[in-house]
Order: C-alpha cells, then structure tokens, then sequence
C-alpha cells in the first residue's frame, strides 16, 4: 500500500466522534459506524458537544447519530446490544498491520497485539495490556483505566470481572438465536441462522446461502468501484489541463504584459499613469484566471483524494474472508460508491486560458491618451466573482 493510498483510506478508517482510528466499532440503525466506547459515552452522557446529541429517556434508550441525527434505539439493552461492524474492524487491522511495514518502530498499535498474543485495554487505544475483563460490559480495563472506569461500587460491584484470555476471531452470530449465520437474505439484506429461517418470518423473501450471496455482492461492489476508478482517472487528467492551463495563463498574461510595456515605452511620460493602470489589469486577470484553475485544481484533487480513500477502502472489504462480515455493511459501502462517483460537478474550465477578452488597440493613442485602457469582457463564471475577490484581497495582504 502506497503512503498516498494509506493517507487516502486513513480518512475511511477514522471515528468522526474521537478522530482516532476505529476501536471495537459498532453499526447505528443508519449504518454509520463509531468506536464502542465513543458510542457508550454518548449514550451515558459522559461527551456532550453541540454535534453530538444523545436523546436521555430514562436510561438512554435511544442514541442519535453525530452524523446524520437518526436515532437508533437501544432496546434497553444498552450499547453492547449494538452490533459490531467486523467488516471496518478487519481493514483497520490491516491498515495498522500495513502501516507497521511502512514506518517500522513509529507505531501507534502493536501487530502482534492485533494478532492475538495480548488482549488490550478497551479505553486506552491499543497503547496498554488489559488486566481485566468485565463479563457483563464485555470490555478489557488495563490496570489503570479499570478503577477509573469500573469502580467496585453500585451496580457495577456485582459485575463479574476475569483475567484475560485470549479468543478466536470474533464471528457474526444471530443476535436473536445466538447461532451461526448462514443464510443471507436480500429482502432484508441479513444475515440469519437456520431457526431464523425455519420461524417463517422470511417466508417469500429472496433468500440465499452466504457463499452464493457474498459472491454476487462482491461482484457489485466490484463494478461500482471500476465505475469510480474510471471517473477519478477522469478527474485526474482533467486536474492536469487545469494545471497545463495556469502555465498557460502565465505565458500569456506576462506575453501581453510585455506587449503593453513595449507600445508604452515610445509614449513614456504621456502614458506612464495609463501603462500602470494597463498592466494593472492584465495582472488582476492574469491573477484571477489562475485563482479560478487553482481552486478548480484544490476541488477536484479533494474529490480525487476522497474517491480513491474510498477506492482503498473498498478494495480492502472485497479482500474480507469471512462472508457475513463483508455482507454486514457492503451494500451501504456500494451506495457510498455509487454516489461519489456520480455526484461530481462537470468537468469544464471556468475561464479561458486565453487572454481574449483584453484589446489593445494604440492607433490613435497619441490624440486619446486619456481615453487608453484595456477592454474586459469578464469572460470569469459570475458565480465565482465573490470569491474571486476574496482570495485576491488576500493575495494583496
């Protein structure tokens, strides 16, 4: 993995609530994903922050998205009851695992603690071995965090707490039955176990075994992301006649200040206040014709950038093993695709390189010299004129 691409996929992989990457992350109704603990503080109140808004009643029964303020209820059950989105899960293990190989001994999260030869402190990140586990939170405290955190007292006194030990992969289980999925149902789009299947709550639902139904999702995903690898390359070479187009702008622009510098000489003391005025303005087009193409150039690198963070992204989950997993979030995964690669603005040049609109005409400059001055048509897109402006006054600061 590139550093382009791992900067790129960093952004997927990190929670909106804590801006650290993922740990233990949980599915909202919504299917937007955020670190369990970020989720618990949200939902016991313990975060407040104007963007985050948890809705109390009674005991937080329902949580409200930073993101998109859906609500998701908790069923009384509390956050554990959420379930974990193994797919995200997975690609940060990788990512990390990537990173290790790309930056050696600067790690912020140990591989081998991710491979399962330490069970690591819930709270601290990944930086400490837990010493602790909690049956009923289902949650490992390292020697610090569990008096802070877990305090022998009220109701948490009568929690059961263990020594770690260390488990096999976690796998996606019926939250109803507890057994295995293996039956993906594309009415529904779950996953279920056999008793599911035989209640007949899915009766005339288009069901499918999980091999056959991760297969012909992979297969989607991997069609909309050709969709979105040929709109970046798109994006790509039209970010580089952006930037031909500025080299362009300033051949041309220094190309008519030259001419103007040049007519003007032989008029001298009669037109030095007008060749000021003259070069002036060939120089506020020549700086507003590249403040259009670089923040055209900014734009389009920024959806360049998001899409293929979101390319990575995805090419990793069609790399996930386990099915349920990669079916568990996929289809919302697909949609994101499909939407950033058709919401993109039109790729078409807001201005003309050219220098068209400015006319030199010194003919009769020797009886109107007062009258001299270079025409602008404003060949500039008015929608941008504000912003044109802006940036230009910032430029003369």
């Amino acid at each position: 993995m590139t550093f382009k691409m791992a900067s790129a996929l960093a952004g997927e992989l990190t929670c909106s609530v804590c801006s650290e990457l993922f740990s233990s992350p949980v599915l909202l109704t919504c299917h937007h994903s955020f670190c369990q603990l970020c989720v618990k503080n949200l939902a016991e109140g313990l975060e407040r922050t104007q963007e985050n808004i948890v809705e109390n009643h009674g005991e937080a029964e329902v949580v409200t998205c930073p993101q998109c303020a859906q609500e998701t209820s908790l069923k009384g059950q509390g956050v554990d009851s959420l379930p974990r989105n193994f797919l995200l899960q997975n690609i940060v293990k990788i990512y990390l695992k990537d990173m290790e190989r790309e930056l050696e001994g600067s790690r912020k999260m140990s591989v081998s603690e991710f491979e399962g030869k330490l069970v690591l402190c819930d709270f601290c990140v990944g930086s400490s071995a837990a010493a602790m586990t909690c049956v009923e939170c289902r949650l490992a405290y390292c020697s610090r965090c569990l008096p802070v955190v877990h305090p022998p007292r009220g109701n948490l006194a009568r929690h059961t707490l263990r020594k770690p030990e260390v488990k096999e992969e976690e796998r996606i289980r019926c939250p109803e039955h507890g057994d295995t999925v293996t039956i993906y149902c594309s009415s529904c789009q779950s996953t279920i176990c056999m008793q599911c299947d035989r209640s007949g709550r899915h009766r005339g639902h288009d069901r499918s075994d999980l091999s056959h139904a991760c297969q012909a999702t992979k297969d989607d995903l991997e069609s909309s992301v050709r969709g979105l690898k040929e709109r970046n390359s798109e994006i790509d070479n039209f970010v580089k006649r952006l930037s031909k187009a500025c080299g362009t702008v300033q051949v041309n622009g220094l190309r008519l200040v030259e001419e103007v510098h040049q007519q003007c000489v032989e008029l001298h003391q009669l037109i030095e206040q007008r060749e000021r005025s003259m070069l002036g303005t060939v120089y506020r087009e020549m700086e507003k014709k590249l403040c259009v193409f670089e923040d055209q150039i900014t734009v389009y690198k920024g959806q360049q950038r998001k899409g293929e963070g979101l390319a990575a992204f995805s090419r990793e989950a069609l790399k996930e093993q386990d099915q349920a997993t990669f079916l568990q979030t996929v289809h919302s995964l697909i949609s994101r695709v499909r939407e950033t690669t058709e919401d993109r603005p039109a790729l078409t040049f807001q201005t003309r390189p050219s220098f068209e609109n400015l006319n030199l005409d010194l003919e009769n400059a020797k009886t109107q010299l007062e009258k001299i001055d270079l025409l602008d048509n404003n060949n500039l897109l008015s929608d941008s004129n504000v912003k044109l402006e802006r940036r230009l006054s910032e430029r003369s600061v």
